[in-house]
C-alpha cells in the first residue's frame, strides 16, 4: 500500500482506515517524536469534508481552554494539506477502549472520561459520537478522540438526530429529537462506563432505532409523561412499548457496586433534563471514596 504523507514525516506503520480516510503511525521530524497521521481525502473540487472542518475547529477551540480535563482530550499537533488530502497530525496513543486487555481500573477510566467530557461541555461543545472505539489510552491517561461529529452548541442552525453510533445513542435521538445538548453525550458516557465495568456493550446486537427504543423500555421501564415529560409528542411511536425495568438486576448480575451503579443510572436517565451532567456524575460517591 502506498500512502501519501505530510511533510517532514516518515511512515512507521499503518494503523487502520474508516469512512474518514486512514490513520498511520509516523515519525515527525518537526516534533521529533512518533505521531498519528489521519489522512482525509478531499472532494473532487478540492473541498474539505465538513467532518474534517469540525474536527479541526473544535480541537483547536478546546486546546485553547485552560481548564481541568483538557489532558483527557487527544491533542491536535498540526494540520497540513496537499491537492488531494488533508492531514491531521495528532498525538500518538496506544490503543482504544474496545481493546480487551486494558489494565487501568474501570473507576479511573470512568473518572477520566467524565473529566474530559466536562471539559468539552464547559467549552460549549458536544462530541456526538462517544463510544469505546473513539476513546484512546496513552499510558494510563484516557484521551477522547474523533471529533468529526462534534460541534459548538453556540453555532446556530438545525441539529440532526442522526448522530452517535446506535449502541451509544440516547433515546431522544432515536425518537428524532432535533433539539439537544450535552445530555446526549452523558447518555453515551453511561453506556461507556457500563462497558468499562463489564467488557460488554449494553445495547449490543441492536440494529435499528425501533429495537433500541424497545430495549430501553425493557431495561428502564416504559415511557410515560411522569418519567419523560416530552414523551407525549412521541405517543404514536412508543404507546405500544411496555417495559420491565430490569437495569438494576442487570448491573447486579455483573457485580457492579452500588456506588458505580449510582453513576450509571443517573447518566442513563430517560429524561434528558434530569440526566446527570458529567460534572454532577463526578460528584458521586464512587469518585469521592
Amino acid at each position: 500500500m502506498t500512502l501519501t504523507l505530510p511533510l517532514q514525516t516518515s511512515l512507521i506503520s499503518y494503523i487502520g482506515s474508516g469512512s474518514y480516510g486512514d490513520v498511520s503511525r509516523c515519525f515527525s521530524q518537526k516534533f521529533n517524536t512518533d505521531v498519528a497521521v489521519k489522512r482525509i481525502s478531499l472532494g473532487e473540487s478540492g473541498s474539505i469534508p465538513a467532518t474534517a472542518l469540525r474536527e479541526v475547529s473544535v480541537l483547536k477551540h478546546l486546546q485553547k481552554q485552560q481548564i481541568k480535563g483538557v489532558e483527557n482530550l487527544v491533542k491536535l499537533l498540526d494540520v497540513q494539506y496537499d491537492q488531494k488530502s488533508l492531514f491531521l497530525i495528532l498525538e500518538l496513543c496506544d490503543c482504544d477502549l474496545d481493546s480487551k486487555d486494558i489494565k487501568v481500573s474501570p473507576k479511573l477510566l470512568a473518572q477520566q472520561l467524565l473529566q474530559g467530557l466536562s471539559a468539552i461541555h464547559s467549552s460549549e461543545c458536544i462530541h456526538r459520537d462517544l463510544k469505546p472505539s473513539n476513546i484512546l489510552m496513552k499510558g494510563d491517561i484516557l484521551k477522547i478522540s474523533d471529533f468529526g461529529l462534534a460541534r459548538t452548541v453556540s453555532v446556530a442552525g438545525q441539529t440532526t438526530s442522526q448522530v452517535v453510533s446506535l449502541w451509544y445513542r440516547a433515546p431522544e435521538l432515536a425518537l428524532g429529537a432535533a433539539s439537544y445538548g450535552a445530555e446526549i453525550d452523558c447518555w453515551s458516557a453511561g453506556c461507556c462506563i457500563y462497558h468499562f465495568l463489564t467488557k460488554r456493550h449494553l445495547f449490543e446486537g441492536i440494529s435499528d432505532q425501533k429495537t433500541l427504543l424497545e430495549h430501553c423500555c425493557y431495561l428502564f421501564g416504559g415511557y410515560n409523561s411522569k418519567k419523560w415529560p416530552k414523551s407525549a409528542q412521541f405517543d404514536s411511536i412508543i404507546n405500544s412499548y411496555e417495559g420491565a425495568g430490569v437495569i438494576e438486576k442487570e448491573l447486579d448480575k455483573h457485580k457492579i457496586c452500588k456506588e458505580a451503579q449510582e453513576v450509571i443510572l443517573n447518566l442513563l436517565e430517560l429524561d434528558g433534563n434530569k440526566r446527570f451532567s458529567a460534572e454532577q456524575a463526578l460528584q458521586c460517591r464512587w469518585f469521592l471514596e
